[in-house]
């Protein structure tokens, strides 16, 4: 074959860009939902690993009512400041263990209110986001991605019954459409 029967095209030519364009979350993430008291609704994204990144649902009352978080406090108790979480090694050695009603912090916004946040899944606490104490409107700003607050890692072996208690984006879409018909 000689070169002059050679067709290129341009690779902008290549991709639709009628598809609309998918965030990391959005790709790699499987999202699910825990729906608590008082629109205290919390996203639990699930990567194929087991890990879980909890974050605000759309739902939750402080990006509902697009309110300011002035302050995350993850000191929990007498001897639970999830700040002081160290872990370590393949195993996660040190990781504090959770279940779903597990406290990971405090959220306080302008307006004197003062949520609970629960980890939503049971396993190890990872990694707790440092971030939000010194920038805690990142919560608001950027709740999929820099506004994140925990992550946490499930046994492998976990079957998908412990997590019967959360919802999947068709049920969650369904519960978002609802609250949205009320109000």
């Amino acid at each position: 074959m000689d070169s002059s029967s050679v067709v290129t095209c341009d690779i902008a030519d290549s991709v639709d860009l009628n598809i609309p364009f998918q965030t990391v979350t959005e790709r790699y993430y499987t999202p699910f939902y825990f729906c608590g008291k008082d629109h205290e609704d919390f996203r639990a994204l699930q990567h194929s690993n087991k890990l879980f990144v909890i974050t605000l649902a759309p739902t939750h009352s402080i990006l509902k009512g697009k309110k300011t978080v002035t302050k995350v406090d993850f000191d929990v108790g007498p001897n639970s400041n999830r700040l002081e979480n160290v872990v370590s090694g393949k195993g996660k050695r040190g990781a504090q263990f959770l279940m779903p009603d597990s406290l990971l912090c405090f959220i306080e916004t302008s307006d004197g209110e003062r949520y609970e946040v629960r980890s939503c899944v049971k396993g190890k606490l990872v990694e707790v986001n440092s971030l939000l104490v010194t920038n805690p409107s990142l919560i608001t700003s950027h709740p999929d991605s820099k506004g994140y607050i925990a992550i946490i890692i499930c046994p492998l072996s976990a079957k998908n019954k412990e997590y019967e208690h959360l919802m999947n984006e068709k049920d969650y879409q369904k519960y978002s459409s609802e609250l949205n018909n009320v109000q």
